[in-house]
Formats: C-alpha cells, structure tokens, sequence
C-alpha cells in the first residue's frame, strides 16, 4: 500500500462520515467574519489570517453549494488531510496498518476538532500546516545518511519545512510556538554539517513562506469591504499582527499560583477529549507489546526498551510540540491576556493534543519494532496470530464507533433554524426602512446583514462593545462608506470622526442599500452626540412611536442621545426603526420585538408561537455552561421558572458555580415548596463576594427563606 493509498482511505473514512454532520450555512462563532473575508478577499479579526483568507477565497469559488456551505467545507476538507498527514507520519515510523488508523480515526475523533471542522473555522487548517511541517522535518532527517554534507533530498524536504513553517505563521499564531522544537530536531541532526549548506537554505525558505505577512497591508490599500485594523501603516499593522487588541483588554497581572492551576487545565482536556477509548486503546495495545516482550526469544538479550537509530525523533519531537503548544501556551496566555481557559480557549489546545497522541502512538510503535518480528519469527502460534487479530479489529471498530458518534452528536442541523427565521424575519421589514442592530455584526449577523442590504435594508450597527469591528464598514453592493472608530481608552487608533461625516452618512440613508457601522458610543461623542461611553442602545417601535433606550447613564442623557439620532434620520425621511437585538422589559410589553443573540429568538409574550421559539432556542443554543446561564436568566427574567430551572440545573452539573443562578434556582425551588433543597443550594453563598447591582437580589432571595441570619 503507497502513500497514495493510505492518504485516499483515511481522507475518505473520515470525510465520508463527517460530510452528512456538515454545516449547511453559516454558523456561529467567528463564521461570518471569515465568509465575508473570504468571498471578497479582506482581512479578518487580528491577527488577519492571510492563509485562511486566501486559500477561502479559493474555496467560495466552488461551483456549487452556497457560500456558507463552501467555507464549511473548507474546515472539513483540511482536517481529512490533516488526519492524513498524522497518520503517514506514524506508519513512516512504525509500518503499523493498526497504528496508522488508529491514530487518523483518535486525532478525528476529538470533539473540539470535529467542532470546528463542521463550521468555517481556522484551525484544522493551522493543525493540517503544522503537521505537514514536521512531516517534512521527519522527512529531512530520515534522508540524511551522511554527518558531512546534506543529501538533495534531505535538503529539499528541509527547505519545503521552511516554506510551511513560514506559511503557518500566517495561518494561525499558535504555529509559531511549534517552531523552536523542529528547528531544535534539524539542529541536532545536522549538527556535524556545516551550517551554511543547511541553515542558510532554511532560513531563506522560512522567509519565502512567511511573506504571506504581507497579504493584509496590500489588500488593505485597496479597501476591502472586511478590513479589521486598516493596516496600510506600519504602526496598525503591528498593532493587528501582535492582537494589540486583544491584550491590552485583557491584560492581566502575571499569577503563579493561577497558572499553576492553569496547567492542570491540559491533561483534564486531554482526558476528556479522548476519554475512556483513548486508555482503553493505549492499555491494549501495551499489553500485546508486554505479551510480544515475555515471548520473545530476543527479550534475554534486548533487556529493557530502548530508543535506537532514528527511532527516538519522532516522539521526542511530538513531544516538544504538545508542551510548547499546550503547556507553554497557557503559560503564555496567563502572561499576555486573560488567566482563564474556557471551552473557546482550550480550542487553541488541539495542536497540542494531536501531537501528544502522535507521540503515544509513536513510543507504542518504536516498542512493536522492536518486539513483533522477533516474535512472529519464533514463537507465535497461528492461534496466538488469530487472537491478535481479533484484537486489533476490536480496536478499530471501537475508534471508529466513537468518531462516528462525535460526529453525530456535533450535528448542526437543528441550529440552521435560526437561520431560516432570520431570513422570513426579514421579510417582514418595509423596504426604505433602516434596520437598526445594537452589537457586534462579529459572527453570523455579518451575512444576515448582508442579506437584508441585498433585499434593499439598511444598516445602523450601533456596537458598544470593547472588542468590536474596529474600522470594519462598507457597503456590500456598489458604494462604500468609511467609518473608523475611534475605540476606547485609546485602545484602537483611527481617523477622527467629524459631525459632517456623520450628517453626510445619514444622507445617504433611506432606500440605499448601505451599511453604516457606528462602532462605539465614542464615536457619537465625537460627532457631537452627548452620551456616556459603555451604554447599550435599545430602538424599539412602541404604540407611541419614541425611540427609547436603556442604558447605564441618566434618563435625560440618554433622551437627548436618542432624540437627536432620531430627528437626524427623520429629516431624511427614515420613520421606521427595527430592532434585532435584546429588549428591554419594557420592550417585550410595548412591542412585538425579536431577538437575535447567539440563536435565541424573542417574540411578545402575547405572542402564541412564543413557547415554539423558546423551545427552539432551547435546542439550538450550544450546549455549554456559559448558553445554559444565559436561557435561564432570560426564562427567569420572564417569569418561566420550570424553563429557569432547567437550564440553571443543567449550568450546574457542567460545573457552573455562579452564586446569581444559585440564588435565582433557589427562588424557584422555593416558590415550587422544595424549601431544604433551596437552602442548601445557597448555604455557601457570600454577600461580600457579589457586586452591588447584585447584592439587593440575593438579599432579597435569603430573607424570603429565612436564611438572612445565616450571613
């Protein structure tokens, strides 16, 4: 069997699979921002990603399917190879059809892998480059039989490491951590050969590789209609390339003690992305090497397992990169950002669990080398052959049964929904109206404005939000509007903003088909607009016909802010305002308003088919603690406790310990008579621990059961 060969039956094992559990659109997360990134070629959040950009760019020209469903595929399409290459490498070291396999259907069978290889997403890409990396790193090496000089073959698959080493910085930035371990490999392997027939070739071939840099600043210089960071300077695009963004909003003082706690984060996501299966396979596998080292005639002689030849680079190496790209990298984090790995956060992890399963398999498969031949040569019985078979197709069929149900249990179907009420939604707003949207277009919402621009909608993105679309506005069909944002605490640096440019935008409002993005309260500011920073506006279409809006400033402040937005776009004509955005209380009361966040879907209560799209919501809202918190806090805003309870429940045995949920699934159970279970869900509670907005509620919660006297 060639390489060819093993390449077509992994790739279409796992592609045959994963392919009927492929999103049909766009999706959630960071979905959105790639598609429109990709079909026009611009630059996504920082660092920019120049490789996913332009190889999406590639993919949206699919002749079939929609552009949701092209990009999707794309992720599908990068982890197949990527399971390829892991498992070539393996079967390059070992020779092992059982280890081959294996480790394609474990690497894929992750279900943060699978997660993101069912949705436009960067990282089965970044992992597909790393691994092809030390593929041709391994491939160097192994070629290499002299201590003197540096074969073609060895040189040439050095150089191709180089070229995706390059490439893969581009991609993802966690790809550069990998660097320092192969390069470390090619050093001590080529240590005897003088440096300039090896090192210099390398570090040309990395620069080649690497200038993909250089795709955000020249795409940028043409304005494209997703340009996050305008980097046609040198000061921005440092700024995008190092996510100044991002750290200078989440910059926290370095913990040792937190860290600490931190790292233990690895192998529990390691556990539980490979589970049970994963011991199970590796226990076996051990004891048939223990059985082939007791029988073996050779075992008096070989004593104790030894790494020899060439046989130690490949787990040393795998070695290296799951600690630099796990380990080390939450210990970077903790210095750089936040001190916290959440479930997005660990997502950053695959690279580092695909490399330690790599490194099992290969020790396993350096141990089979050494034991197997002997053993079949000599003392093997056709039965003790028959049971080592059965044993190896058990194995199989285990990993291959729990890939098959990752699969199926990271079905997306029933999320498509909320996509298709978006859509009918839609139809429902009166053209030459202005569809007013509060936050961040930063996922899905990107395409569903595209949609209702394309069906002759307009625009306000009114984003409050530290971390929104700097500089991102434009106009999807034929005219572009430019509105930099001028950030927060000096956070994003851009244009100054006039009261004319704005007046001038909301010309061009009515019937135009734009998008108008207005980043940040700020910017009203310093447009001449009175408003206090970090209030969230709430445009709704009441009986009466204000404008209102609720914010963490004063009454009058936030009047006056509003009136003056309103009567600026009234004079030109617009009188309709819709909203696509959470509400108020008194939004659901005065006015038949929809939800749109992170797919949960609003109506009036009046509303018969309320309950259907609750339910809806229920069951297409990602399954994690943070989803579960936010669909009971909106239950028990709303008085629908059971619901309230349900999902606070469900909060807690994923492991939330939010002491507000406690407290609101303690009213509930209260109120429902089940007082002993009420108490002791917040025994432990601590007022001081609570904010203040937070404190009168819980105080309140304790004093209806009695319990005040307790704290």
């Amino acid at each position: 069997m060639n390489t060819i060969d093993r390449f077509i039956i992994l790739v279409l094992t796992i592609f045959t699979i994963l392919l009927w559990c492929l999103g049909p659109t766009f999706t959630y997360d960071d979905s959105g921002e790639y598609s429109v990134s990709s079909m026009n070629y611009g630059i996504a959040h920082p660092p920019g990603y120049p490789v996913y950009i332009t190889l999406g760019r590639l993919f949206t020209l699919i002749p079939f399917g929609g552009i949701g469903w092209r990009m999707n595929f794309m992720s599908l399409f990068f982890l197949c190879m990527a399971t390829a290459v892991a498992g070539e490498i393996i079967w390059r070291h070992s020779g092992s059809r059982l280890l081959w396999i294996s480790t394609g259907l474990l690497i894929a069978g992750m279900n943060r892998l699978v997660s993101q290889a069912l949705i436009a997403e960067v990282h089965t890409l970044n992992l597909f480059l790393m691994l092809i990396t030390a593929f041709f790193v391994l491939e160097s090496i192994s070629a290499n039989t002299s201590d003197k000089c540096i074969s073609r073959k060895s040189l040439g698959n050095l150089c191709a490491a180089g070229i995706t080493a390059g490439i893969s910085i581009g991609c993802h930035h966690i790809a550069m951590l990998g660097i320092p371990a192969m390069l470390a490999m090619v050093i001590y392997a080529f240590r005897k050969i003088p440096v300039r027939k090896w090192l210099l070739p390398l570090i040309a071939s990395f620069l080649a590789g690497a200038l993909v840099l250089a795709i955000p600043p020249l795409r940028s210089m043409h304005d494209p209609v997703m340009d996050w960071g305008n980097a046609e300077n040198l000061t921005s695009y440092w700024q995008s390339l190092t996510r100044y963004q991002y750290i200078e909003s989440e910059k926290n003082p370095f913990e040792p003690l937190e860290s600490l706690k931190l790292l233990l984060y690895w192998p529990k996501v390691f556990i539980r992305e490979n589970g049970a299966v994963t011991l199970s396979i590796i226990l076996a596998m051990s004891v048939f090497i223990a059985v082939c080292a007791f029988k073996s005639k050779a075992v008096g002689k070989t004593g104790n397992l030894s790494l020899t030849g060439n046989n130690w680079f490949l787990p040393v190496l795998s070695a290296f990169m799951a600690l630099l790209t796990g380990p080390f990298f939450i210990l970077l984090l903790n210095f750089r950002e936040t001190p916290k790995l959440d479930y997005y956060n660990s997502i950053f992890l695959i690279p580092s669990m695909t490399f330690a399963i790599i490194m099992i398999m290969s020790l396993i498969g350096t141990a089979i080398k050494k034991f197997s031949a002997q053993l079949i040569r000599d003392n093997w019985s056709e039965t003790s052959l028959l049971r080592t078979r059965i044993l190896c197709a058990v194995i199989l069929l285990t990993l291959f049964g729990r890939f098959t149900k990752t699969a199926v249990r990271e079905d997306l179907s029933e999320y498509y929904l909320y996509y298709d009420y978006l859509m009918s939604a839609m139809e429902k707003i009166p053209r030459n109206s202005v569809l007013i949207v509060e936050g961040d277009p930063y996922t899905f919402g990107l395409w569903y404005i595209q949609e209702a621009m394309n069906r002759r909608r307009d625009i306000i993105v009114l984003n409050t939000q530290m971390l929104a679309l700097p500089w991102y506005s434009a106009s999807f069909m034929d005219s572009r509007i430019a509105l930099p944002s001028m950030g927060i605490s000096g956070m994003f640096k851009a244009k100054e903003i006039s009261r004319l440019r704005l007046n001038h935008l909301a010309q061009n409002l009515a019937g135009s088909g734009r998008l108008i993005s207005l980043f940040h309260v700020e910017a009203l500011m310093n447009s001449g607009y009175e408003f206090i920073p970090q209030g969230f506006f709430y445009t709704i279409q009441p009986p009466n016909s204000k404008i209102m809006i609720k914010s963490n400033c004063s009454d009058r402040t936030s009047a006056e802010c509003i009136a003056s937005l309103d009567k600026n776009f009234r004079l030109r004509g617009v009188d309709k305002f819709w909203n696509f955005d959470f509400g108020s209380e008194d939004c659901i009361r005065n006015c038949h308003i929809t939800l749109f966040n992170n797919g949960v879907f609003w109506q009036n209560r009046e509303d018969p088919d309320f309950i259907d799209w609750f339910k809806a919501a229920a069951r297409i809202y990602p399954g994690g603690i943070e989803s579960r918190e936010v669909l009971g806090n909106y239950a028990y805003s709303r008085g629908f406790y059971d619901e309230a309870a349900k999902f606070y429940g469900e909060a807690f045995n994923l492991g939330s310990a939010n002491s507000i949920m406690k407290c609101r699934l303690a009213r509930v159970l209260h109120l429902k008579g089940k007082v002993a279970k009420a108490r002791k869900l917040i025994a432990n509670i601590k007022l001081e621990s609570l904010s203040p907005e937070y404190k009168a509620e819980v105080r309140s919660v304790l004093q209806m059961i009695n319990l005040e006297n307790s704290f």
